[in-house]
C-alpha cells in the first residue's frame, strides 16, 4: 500500500504513532506456532522487538525494486514492513507490506486508519483488533462441508482452463502497469456497469471486462477459471484487523459463442448468486479452518488434482467498491496505491481501487508470460471495455 504523506508533520505523528501502537508492538513480538496435532496460534512474548522504519536514499520515479522485491518469511523477519522514499518532485512517499496470513486487504486499511489517527495509548482496547473465536464444528460436519466444497471447486476448474501462452523463458521478471482514470471517466465506467446488468456496484463488470480482455491472449477458446476474494465482514466494520477474512467465489467463464459483455456480466451474477445461495463462502471459511490440521501435501493435492496442476487463468481483487476503508481513511494521506502480490503462476494480476471517487487500476504480469508489448495491448483493451469507447 503506497500512500503520499501531506506534510512532514503528518509523517512524524504517523512515525510516533507507529513506535507506540499497542497493536504494531504486538506484530513485532509474535512468533507462529504449528504444534502437529493442534491449530496453528500466533505466540506473543514482549522481547522489545520493534517494526523499523526504513528510509531509502534519494529521488524515485516509481516504486523502487527495494521495495517490491523485498520478500515475506514466516521464520525470519516482520510480517509488516514500512519504507519512506521521495520521489523527484519532493512527494513523500510511505509504504506499507504486510504478509496475507497476518493482515487481509481491508485489515491492512484499518491499520492505517489506526496508525493515521490520534489513539489514547491508556485507553486502548484490542476489541476490533482481533477475531471473535470461531465457533467450533464437530468432526464429521467438517469432513462432509470438506468434501462438499471439493466437488463444487473441482467441477468449476475442471479442465481445460484457459491461460496465457507460456515462454520458455526461465529468467522472468514481473512488469507493472498503472492506469488512473479521471472523475469523468470513472462516472463513464459506473454507467457501462450499470448498462450491462452490474447493478449494484462496477464489480462484476470489471470482472467481465479483464476476462474479456485475456481471453484473447489464450491459446484456445477454452473457458476461463478465476476465484474472487469474498470479503466476510459487514460493511463498514471497525474490524478485526489482525485477521484474514477473506473467502473465495469461483467463476468458470465460457467464451463459446462469443458473449456480450452484459452476457458474460449476468453469468457471473448468476453463478454468484448460486453460490451465495449454497453458502460456499462460509463453507470454504469453514474448510481452511480444518485445513490447518491437515498436511501441506494432502492440502496441495485436493486443490488441484481436478485441474492437474493448473490453477486461475488470472487472479482478480477490487477494493474500496463502497466508501470505506481503503477508499479515504485519512485526510492527512493526498493519494492511495494498492500494489498486488506477484504471483507465478498465474503470472497476471488484475485490481481495482477506489479512492476519492476515482477508479484506479493495476495490472502486474510475470514477463515469461505476458511481454512489454503484450502488456500495453492488454492495458488498451482492458481501458477500451471499460470505457466501452469513449
Amino acid at each position: 500500500m503506497v500512500m503520499t504523506i501531506n506534510d512532514h508533520d503528518t509523517l512524524k505523528r504517523i512515525i510516533t504513532n507507529i513506535e507506540n501502537s499497542p497493536i504494531v508492538h504486538w506484530i513485532a513480538n509474535i512468533e507462529l506456532k504449528q504444534p502437529f496435532f493442534l491449530n496453528p496460534y500466533w505466540s506473543y512474548k514482549n522481547q522489545g522487538k520493534k517494526v523499523p522504519i526504513i528510509e531509502l536514499a534519494g529521488e524515485f520515479d516509481t516504486i523502487p525494486s527495494e521495495i517490491l522485491e523485498d520478500n515475506f518469511s514466516l521464520k525470519n523477519g516482520q510480517l509488516i514492513r514500512f519504507h519512506l522514499y521521495k520521489t523527484k518532485d519532493k512527494k513523500i512517499k510511505f509504504v506499507f507490506s504486510f504478509h496475507h496470513i497476518l493482515i487481509d486487504g481491508r485489515g491492512s486499511g484499518l491499520l492505517i486508519k489506526h496508525l493515521t489517527t490520534d489513539f489514547d495509548e491508556e485507553n486502548f482496547s484490542f476489541q476490533h483488533v482481533f477475531p471473535k473465536p470461531i465457533k467450533k464444528i464437530n468432526f464429521i460436519r467438517h469432513t462432509v462441508n470438506m468434501f462438499q466444497v471439493k466437488k463444487f471447486v473441482e467441477n468449476t476448474m475442471r479442465k481445460p482452463i484457459g491461460h496465457p501462452a507460456h515462454t520458455k523463458l526461465n529468467d522472468h521478471e514481473f512488469l507493472l502497469r498503472i492506469k488512473n482514470f479521471t472523475p469523468d471517466e470513472t462516472n463513464i465506467i459506473d454507467a457501462n456497469a450499470k448498462k450491462n446488468g452490474a447493478r449494484f456496484g462496477t464489480n462484476l463488470f470489471q470482472i467481465a471486462c479483464c476476462a474479456h480482455a485475456i481471453q484473447p491472449l489464450t491459446k484456445d477458446n477454452s473457458d476461463l477459471w478465476l476465484p474472487v476474494p469474498y470479503d466476510g465482514r459487514k460493511r463498514g466494520s471497525k474490524g478485526p484487523i489482525i485477521s484474514n477474512n477473506i473467502s473465495f467465489l469461483f467463476y468458470r467463464l465460457s467464451f463459446q459463442g462469443n458473449p456480450t459483455l452484459e452476457e458474460t456480466v449476468n453469468d457471473i451474477s448468476s453463478q454468484m448468486n448460486e453460490q451465495l445461495k449454497l453458502e460456499m463462502p462460509r463453507k470454504y471459511n469453514e474448510m481452511l479452518q480444518f485445513m490447518k490440521f491437515i498436511p501441506k501435501r494432502f492440502y496441495h493435492w485436493m486443490t488441484t488434482k481436478a485441474g492437474k496442476g493448473a490453477i486461475s487463468s488470472f487472479l482478480y481483487s477490487s477494493s474500496g467498491e463502497a466508501v470505506w476503508d481503503t477508499s479515504n481513511f485519512s485526510t492527512e494521506i493526498s493519494d492511495t496505491l494498492l500494489i498486488p502480490p506477484f504471483t507465478y503462476p498465474p503470472g497476471i494480476s488484475i485490481t481495482f481501487l477506489r479512492y476519492e471517487g476515482k477508479l484506479r487500476m493495476n495490472i502486474a504480469v510475470s514477463s515469461n508470460k505476458i511481454d512489454n508489448n503484450k502488456l500495453s495491448l492488454l492495458e488498451n483493451k482492458l481501458v477500451e471495455l471499460l470505457l466501452l469507447g469513449q
